[in-house]
């Protein structure tokens, strides 16, 4: 009888109230403004388009598990990872009360 793998998934709670950037969205905005650093081979090839980028924001406000979930390549991918990892603390999600991990999706914007 062949052995047979069992996956698990670990659900993550719905969150009441979802996790937020500590200034705000304008905050956030202004962050992505001041830091994002445009990857010399996506200038040089012109290269524009938007990064989607999803983490965790754990029960703390920590950022963590970053993974592209759709890129546009020439190092833009990479750069809106780093970027966003610089933005830490976040203020979590809540339900019940109490701050949960919670799974978030940011758009980052490569534009001329």
């Amino acid at each position: 009888m062949p052995a047979q793998s069992v996956i698990q998934q670990q659900e993550l709670a719905v969150a009441e109230l979802i996790p937020q950037y500590r200034f705000g969205m304008e905050g956030l905005n202004q962050h992505l403004k001041k830091h994002l650093r445009y990857p010399k081979q996506a200038r040089k090839a012109r290269m524009t388009g938007t990064v989607y980028v999803s983490f965790l924001v754990d029960s703390t406000g920590a950022l963590k598990d970053f993974v592209i979930d759709q890129g546009i390549g020439g190092g833009c991918d990479e750069e809106a990872i780093r970027v966003l990892k610089i933005s830490t603390p976040w203020i979590p999600g809540h339900k019940d009360g109490l701050p949960i991990d919670t799974r978030c999706v940011v758009p980052v914007a490569f534009e001329f």
